[in-house]
């Protein structure tokens, strides 16, 4: 209702004039904002215990995505928050993004997690050290 009514403004001839063309715009950008708004969730974190909430399982549970594979949307939808992916708290109000494919910059941040992931499982633990010599030479 509210778009059909903004497109009808639109079509009259006083919107080209600069002042009022530039306030149509305005209304239009904040109309696509309560659109993209009305889509996103949140959903609170709850125990490991309890929820066996991980980034992965968030993203599998059917009200939310259905598809674990997924979870780089609501990583990336909140880096302010999460700053590893591995890592989130109970409690945590997380933003929830609507379903779609992962945009180009989720499916970057992804790969270069899965690079720092593999990268940290390639290296020796640091602070080990060589098992000692069991018998001397002499």
């Amino acid at each position: 209702e509210l778009q059909r009514s903004l497109n009808e403004l639109a079509r009259q001839q006083m919107a080209m004039i600069p002042e009022f063309y530039d306030r149509i715009t305005a209304l239009r950008r904040n109309i696509k904002g309560l659109y993209r708004e009305k889509r996103v969730k949140g959903y609170t974190v709850g125990t490991w215990a309890e929820n066996r909430d991980c980034l992965w399982n968030i993203a599998g549970r059917t009200e939310i995505y259905a598809d674990p594979f997924m979870w780089p949307k609501i990583w990336q939808a909140n880096t302010g928050q999460i700053k590893n992916p591995d890592l989130i708290q109970p409690g945590w109000v997380l933003t929830v993004p609507p379903a779609g494919p992962k945009t180009s910059e989720e499916m970057k941040a992804e790969r270069s997690y899965w690079r720092k992931k593999r990268a940290a499982e390639a290296q020796p633990e640091s602070g080990s050290t060589a098992p000692a010599s069991a018998g001397s030479s002499k």
